[in-house]
């Protein structure tokens, strides 16, 4: 079968509300990949459109699909782009009536009803879509019968095939501004999922935290050495530091197996310490980002951050006192 996954239309001016020229950043659909890498594995043919780097517009989308002529059509759904969705569905079913639609991603995920109804495709698909993708390309009509596929956590992440990065140009991904060592071209890397802290604003939070074993992470990054001539790795990871061990056995294999890469990481300041920061920073550890959010404990305390801006203080100056970078998110206007 020949499916073809779509990250709707989206252009820059609308995603940060006014021009920034080619200053913003953009991120590979590593939920796409992974979904593709397994439909592959399967023997299905896939091609990725991801129409804001590609510069594409609504018209532009639904030449490259009759090119193709695909079976099916998935879409990642995200909340801020539900119209585009639904334009996009729209045009699908109106020049391409016999495709077969479908959405993903985390608006169809918290909003499965809304987004089907809104939306006009034939099912969605909540969660983590590797789960079940294959029985539902395989046997679509009795999924569509129930209209909303729940395909839950994928549990075992090491069974999962590497992201299909051989689907996307991945000169046209480069990270923001300042946020690069060795090279604007980072390669983006998950090693987990989920995060265990019930932080309220969070799409994850209380998400159930999994992890890949290091074995199966080290070999990616091989990999992508020697096919890609990666110098720098982004992981993408909700919190890469939850599991302590875990990131001590792997900056401690970086080092054995003298990796050379360049890296950052997301993480909470609650999880840091002296002994792990030592060992990332060996490993190649250059930048870490964290959810800061507020520097009132009033709100902290609202959105559960499970942190006080004492604490946050005080690891923001071991974070820095080991020569790593800092960046951090914060949010305007909290009730």
């Amino acid at each position: 079968m020949k499916v073809m996954l779509i990250f709707p239309p989206l252009h820059l001016n609308r995603r940060y509300s006014h021009n920034v020229g080619d200053a913003g950043g953009n991120l590979p659909p590593l939920g796409l990949l992974h979904i593709a890498s397994v439909l592959e594995n399967a023997g299905h043919s896939v091609q990725i459109i991801d129409a804001p780097v590609e510069d594409l517009g609504l018209e532009e989308v639904l030449e490259r699909i009759s090119a193709f002529s695909p079976e099916f059509v998935g879409i990642s759904a995200i909340t801020s782009l539900a119209d585009k969705t639904k334009a996009l569905c729209d045009g699908v079913r109106k020049q391409f009536p016999k495709i077969k639609l479908f959405l993903g991603g985390p608006h169809p995920t918290i909003l499965p009803q809304e987004a089907l109804e809104h939306s006009g495709a034939d099912m969605v698909i909540t969660d983590e879509a590797e789960n079940v993708i294959v029985d539902v390309i395989q046997n679509f009509d009795k999924h569509a019968q129930t209209k909303i596929v729940h395909a839950g956590k994928v549990k075992d992440l090491d069974a999962l095939p590497y992201a299909a990065r051989h689907l996307i140009d991945l000169t046209k991904y480069t990270a923001l501004p300042n946020n690069y060592k060795r090279t604007p071209h980072s390669i983006h890397v998950v090693t987990s999922r989920g995060c265990p802290y019930p932080c309220t604003f969070c799409f994850d939070a209380n998400s159930g935290f999994r992890q890949r074993s290091v074995e199966n992470v080290i070999a990616e990054l091989k990999m992508l050495k020697e096919k890609y001539n990666a110098r720098e790795i982004s992981f993408w990871d909700d919190t890469f530091t939850v599991n302590r061990n875990w990131v001590m056995e792997f900056c401690k294999t970086m080092v054995r197996e003298n990796m050379d890469l360049a890296w950052g990481c997301y993480s909470r300041l609650n999880l840091v310490d002296k002994e792990l920061l030592a060992h990332m920073k060996q490993a190649g550890c250059w930048t870490m980002f964290f959810g800061i959010e507020s520097g009132n404990q009033e709100l902290l305390d609202n959105i559960k951050k499970k942190m006080t801006v004492e604490q946050m203080k005080e690891k923001v100056r071991l974070v820095q006192s080991f020569g790593i970078e800092i960046r951090g998110s914060f949010m305007v206007g909290m009730p």
